[in-house]
């Protein structure tokens, strides 16, 4: 079975780095199983009950990638998610694809 990676990152500015986002998204899709909130194939949809699907997706994820902008350092959310995904101890590590 394929890990869970959840991408946090800063929905203030998203113009700026969706498509970054979105890139990476379809990069890792094939080895992981990715979860960023504007994907949607697996993101939030109209009328999700938001906390309670990036919790839910926060919890059971294996990894973790936190995309920084000047932006992401002023967001308790992403402050947030990066401290959840550090609860569960995930280590600060690169990930190579073949």
């Amino acid at each position: 079975m394929r890990p869970r990676i959840f991408i946090s990152h800063s929905t203030n500015g998203i113009d700026e780095h969706r498509q970054v986002l979105l890139d990476l998204v379809e990069y890792l899709k094939d080895d992981f199983i990715v979860f960023a909130d504007i994907d949607q194939e697996r993101g939030l949809k109209v009328g999700d009950p938001w906390r309670k699907k990036l919790l839910h997706e926060l919890w059971r994820t294996q990894g973790g990638i936190v995309l920084l902008s000047e932006k992401a350092t002023k967001s308790p959310w992403v402050y947030q998610e990066a401290s959840l995904l550090r609860l569960h101890n995930f280590q600060h590590s690169t990930v190579e694809k073949d």
